[in-house]
């Protein structure tokens, strides 16, 4: 196994790894963002045509997509390091395919599960912010199970939020 080696500055006295350099801000805590991604089609648009289909599909993941935008946009501003897999999986995988929908949700599942066993070692919990004012997704309700069913409570922290003003009348 090879060693990394890193010198001091050419002062001498600082350490890129001396703790100091890392003591303020604190340290972000990790948190998976869940929110809706996919275009889903309402059950009173089945009947629409196939170009209308396509083209509600197209607009709702693009709106999704602006949205997950903001999420992590709030996430940073909670001093949190957000991951969103929903957000980079389709990217190069396509959604509408099984197998490779399958492999971005195993992809995110075994990410997860290091994060899960990293808490439960010790390290900071991971905080499971699911936004849930545009609805919950089949996809974030099976990420919710997979996280209850393989962790402890103490290993991560639900946060329900929510980004777009509740109407109040």
């Amino acid at each position: 196994m090879t060693h990394l080696h890193i010198p001091p500055t050419p002062d001498g006295d600082l350490n890129i790894l001396s703790p100091t350099l890392f003591s303020y801000p604190p340290p972000r805590r990790p948190s998976l963002i869940l929110s809706p991604f996919a275009g889903r089609l309402q059950p009173d648009e089945a009947s629409y045509s196939p170009d209308t289909q396509t083209f509600i599909k197209q607009q709702r993941t693009k709106d999704n997509i602006a949205y997950l935008h903001l999420c992590l946009k709030d996430s940073l501003s909670r001093n949190e390091a957000p991951w969103a897999s929903h957000g980079f999986y389709p990217s190069f995988l396509d959604d509408n395919a099984p197998s490779e929908r399958r492999a971005g949700f195993e992809c995110e599942q075994a990410w997860l599960d290091i994060a899960l066993s990293h808490s439960a070692s010790g390290g900071l919990r991971l905080i499971i912010a699911t936004y849930l004012d545009r609805g919950i997704s089949p996809g974030m309700i099976a990420t919710l199970k997979h996280i209850t069913q393989n962790a402890g409570p103490s290993c991560y922290e639900l946060d329900f939020r929510n980004l777009e003003p509740k109407d109040t009348n």
